[in-house]
This record gives C-alpha cells, structure tokens and sequence, in this order.
C-alpha cells in the first residue's frame, strides 16, 4: 500500500513538472517565433 502510494505520488510530480515546464516552454517558444510568423504573413499576403 505505502510503496503503492510513493510510486503514484512520484509519477503525479513527474507529471506535473512535466505540464509545468510545458506550460512555460510554449508560450516562450511562440513569442520568440511572433516576428517570424508575423514576417511570413507579410510575405504570404504580398505573394
């Protein structure tokens, strides 16, 4: 029971850190990337 609850315990950690660095990665990766898309908008619409 007890080896069973530290296992689920560390697999809900794991889990969360990995949401939380997703959650942090992603929005800086889209705003580092706005100018790009915003210059690939641009060249979208001149073409």
């Amino acid at each position: 029971m007890d080896e069973k609850k530290l296992a689920l315990i560390i697999a809900g950690i794991l889990i969360f850190g990995f949401f939380s660095l997703f959650i942090i990665i992603v929005p800086w990766f889209n705003w580092a990337r706005n100018p790009d898309w915003e210059a690939v908008a641009i060249d979208n619409l001149l073409m």
